[in-house]
């Protein structure tokens, strides 16, 4: 799965878990070497997820766009999330819309298939390389 932030691919990766919430669209967690270096900023904000625990969340920044509070990481993760130990999600992998980025919403993502609920590995490559 890959990920496009305005004109940059941010993401490159065949190693992808899907977390399946109800109610929610799934999102794709990455390693974090598979995310393009310096494309992360740290920020200082944290949320506390219900079920996975506190959540850090990054300024995505690629070429001359940024975005604040555009990817996140659960860094307290109780023993029954370990398979999203070191990944972060982005916006545009919650969304998955595949579509191409407007100026509004510079986000694209290749789309992987439905799975069934709960998480889910899905080592694929879906777009050219």
């Amino acid at each position: 799965m890959r990920v496009r932030f305005g004109d940059t691919w941010i993401v490159d990766s065949e190693d992808v878990v899907l977390l399946h919430e109800p109610g929610r669209y799934p999102v794709a967690y990455f390693p974090l070497g598979d995310v393009t270096a310096d494309a992360l900023q740290p920020g200082e904000h944290t949320t506390r997820h219900r079920d996975l625990g506190t959540t850090a969340w990054y300024t995505v920044r690629a070429g001359t766009q940024s975005r604040q509070r555009a990817a996140w990481q659960h860094t307290e993760l109780p023993n029954h999330a370990g398979d999203l130990k070191g990944r972060v999600a982005t916006w545009s992998s919650a969304a998955a819309t595949g579509s191409s980025p407007t100026p509004s919403d510079p986000w694209s993502c290749t789309s992987p298939g439905s799975h069934p609920a709960g998480t889910s590995r899905a080592p694929m490559s879906t777009s050219p390389r």
